[in-house]
């Protein structure tokens, strides 16, 4: 995997996992959230 990619599972306060992505960018001007609002991991 590269260095400025980490992969985490997030816990709810319901128990659940939601699986995410977090890409780290040495210039960042902005923040992107996207939530596909499946039952299923992509």
């Amino acid at each position: 995997m590269k260095e400025n990619v980490d992969v985490l599972k997030l816990k709810t306060r319901r128990g659940n996992e939601i699986a995410a992505v977090y890409v780290k960018y040495h210039r960042p001007t902005c923040t992107m959230l996207y939530s596909h609002g499946n039952a299923a991991d992509l």
